[in-house]
């Protein structure tokens, strides 16, 4: 009996930790909290070839930023699924969302998102985040609508992706 106490004993020391990562897609209440600046923009170029689309600022939602044109790379580490989804979106006069503080961006498509951060003076997108859809799915001018009144805190009803969990 003493030997299998110390036995337990020493696989119990011998044991490390185990950590994880539970990652689900953040709120738009998250979303809208964490960035320092909420823009409306709109498609201006698309170079397919390069996976580069520019976007010019049509309105402030949230902080002021200037009038510079908004370039996003997309990356070669995003899937080439969600890069052909986001190219194909692209088409001039298209609007999006832009969430964004110093280093890291949120853009919301309508039916999709992705996440950039800042390199010199694109965005490089390098990751798709379609579970941000349980935050939002619709048009950007619903979209811009419903950012508008929360930010006068006034409430809202969103339309999102229902979360199916089926283990």
């Amino acid at each position: 009996m003493k030997r299998l106490a110390c036995l337990a004993m020493a696989f119990g020391l011998c044991t490390t930790p185990a950590f994880a990562l539970i990652d689900t897609g953040p709120t738009l209440g998250t979303v809208i909290n964490d960035a320092t600046n909420i823009v409306v923009v709109r498609v201006d170029k698309v170079n397919r070839e390069k996976r580069a689309v520019i976007f010019q600022k049509v309105a402030d939602l949230k902080g002021k930023s200037g009038a510079e044109p908004i370039k996003h790379q997309i990356g070669t580490s995003v899937h080439p699924r969600e890069a052909k989804f986001i190219l194909d979106w692209a088409e001039p006069g298209e609007t999006a969302i832009f969430f964004h503080n110093t280093a890291v961006a949120y853009t919301c498509i309508g039916q999709y998102w992705y996440v950039a951060g800042i390199s010199n003076d694109w965005w490089l997108a390098h990751l798709g985040r379609p579970e941000c859809c349980w935050a939002y799915v619709g048009s950007t001018e619903k979209l811009r609508r419903h950012i508008t009144a929360i930010l006068e805190g006034k409430e809202v009803v969103i339309t999102a992706y229902q979360y199916h969990y089926d283990p």
